[in-house]
């Protein structure tokens, strides 16, 4: 049998506006959860990251135009 290879994938949960942003400029971008204005969400992603002693992470924050 072949060996395992890591899956890296980008789960993204999201309002369409949003989506339809994303596909029609064709970027992706992520910042520093600290920045974020919900300290839930950043807290969460902060926990996570010490959780799996990732180095750094990011995030997409949800935006208003």
């Amino acid at each position: 049998m072949g060996t395992q290879q890591e899956s890296r994938k980008l789960n993204r949960y999201t309002s369409l506006p949003i989506l339809l942003d994303l596909l029609r400029r064709r970027k992706i971008v992520l910042v520093d959860p600290s920045t974020w204005e919900d300290r839930n969400d950043a807290d969460i992603i902060k926990e996570y990251q010490k959780k799996k002693s990732f180095e750094i992470i990011y995030g997409m924050s949800q935006y208003r135009r």
